[in-house]
């Protein structure tokens, strides 16, 4: 699979882990998106500007707004502002009078092997019109089998303190201009804390990241990310 990468996050998979089915479709292993057969030897374009790899058929940058050289936004993009904002967002994004077959079909569920939700868009009750892909509004629940894409990590601290972090899919409505909006996906992050002297857990943080944000944040500085990892946490006393 050397050669290949994913038109949504940029990865390129390892070409040891077998990801391809017959027909030459993959399952990217970082965003978890499925990838078409691709037309060519590559399935990432580069930015002539700051050299960042970003999906073929964006029309700019995401990293740095420069106009793709490949495929170039129209006049109706440029001119009349038909995109929800001048530059390319750094998640793929529906347009609101585009119609699309592949963004209006849900993944398959790694748990039950059915559609996460039945073929066809998504609820929009958000101002405006749209044509919103398969997630809009999906609460985060497999419609075959139930199973909640969530993930929840807590720790015990002591007898009585304890952390806990929930992270569930979401999607938060930005207005962007005056007759014009975006709806990111994401996920929501919920951070509660016991300490010793609480009798309930108390909620700390609420806090909204789109996916956009996440990949940014996970393809950011390898030496920032190393020097991060190098952090201890400390005890303390007092008596």
């Amino acid at each position: 699979m050397s050669g290949l990468f994913c038109v949504w996050c940029g990865t390129e998979p390892s070409p040891d882990l077998g990801l391809m089915d017959d027909q030459g479709a993959w399952r990217c292993p970082h965003c978890q998106k499925e990838n078409a057969p691709p037309p060519s030897e590559a399935t990432l374009q580069l930015c002539g500007a700051c050299s960042a790899g970003y999906r073929i058929g964006a029309h700019y940058c995401p990293d740095c707004g420069a106009a793709s050289g490949s495929t170039p936004p129209s006049q109706l993009q440029t001119e009349h502002g038909m995109l929800p904002s001048p530059f390319q967002p750094k998640w793929p994004v529906k347009p609101w009078f585009e119609e699309s077959a592949e963004e209006t079909q849900a993944p398959l569920c790694p748990h039950c092997g059915d559609s996460i939700r039945p073929p066809g868009a998504g609820e929009h009750p958000g101002p405006g019109y749209a044509k919103p892909p398969w997630n809009a509004g999906w609460d985060g629940r497999c419609h075959g089998c139930g199973y909640r894409f969530a993930l929840a990590a807590e720790q015990q601290l002591h007898f009585k303190a304890k952390r806990s972090v929930n992270v569930k899919p979401s999607q938060r409505f930005v207005q962007t201009f005056i007759d014009e909006g975006i709806v990111l996906s994401g996920i929501e992050i919920e951070v509660r804390e016991k300490s010793f002297y609480d009798k309930e857990d108390k909620e700390l943080a609420h806090v909204f990241l789109s996916m956009g944000e996440v990949m940014a944040l996970l393809r950011s500085s390898p030496s920032v990310n190393e020097i991060l990892q190098k952090q201890w946490d400390w005890t303390c006393d007092w008596t």
